[in-house]
């Protein structure tokens, strides 16, 4: 080897190193802070979501809750099909004599249009009674907001037969919060 050479390499290892091992440790000890901070942040972000939605709320196990389940899934597969078969499940067979049938069925497909995929754990429980429910939910792209806009929160009203408690007394009331707050 050339002596510059081994002269380069001798100073690289005096001063460079122990400064490289300083900047390395300086560097991870800011990396942890920042990290520590990033944390914090993201605790304070996840209690501050935590106050708008309660994960632990679920659907009652209750014959409304069943009927809003039933209703939510065919909801969130936003096809034809599957509100028709909710509908012709859930109401009763006096009810689909009196009512337009295809009027509701659109209703229930344009639903689905408005408020999109819908999260499947209720966003709040408005009142829970044995012939009645109603609940909040809030789309899928809401999920992790801070803010939720009331339109884009959606109330779902059940209200069972009492005579027949394992049908809808009426077609299901849905809409958005904002109207509710209007009232």
């Amino acid at each position: 080897m050339r002596p510059s050479i081994l002269v380069f390499a001798y100073l690289v290892s005096c001063f460079c190193i122990p400064s490289y091992q300083v900047f390395a440790q300086s560097s991870q000890e800011a990396n942890t802070q920042q990290s520590k901070t990033k944390q914090s942040k993201s605790k304070q972000e996840k209690t501050e979501f935590d106050k708008l939605v309660d994960f632990s709320l679920k659907i009652p196990r209750t014959k409304a809750g069943e009927v809003l389940k039933s209703w939510l899934k065919a909801h969130n597969q936003a096809d034809q099909k599957s509100l028709k078969s909710w509908m012709n499940k859930s109401f009763s067979p006096k009810l689909l004599k009196k009512m337009d049938f295809d009027k509701h069925l659109a209703w229930y497909v344009e639903c689905t249009k408005m408020f999109g995929k819908l999260d499947e754990t209720p966003h709040k429980i408005v009142e829970n009674k044995p012939n009645r429910l109603v609940v909040q939910f809030i789309s899928v792209d809401l999920v992790g907001k801070k803010k939720l806009d009331p339109t884009k929160v959606i109330i779902i009203k059940v209200d069972m037969d009492p005579d027949k408690p394992q049908f809808l007394a009426k077609g299901l009331g849905v809409g958005p919060l904002a109207c509710e707050k209007r009232k």
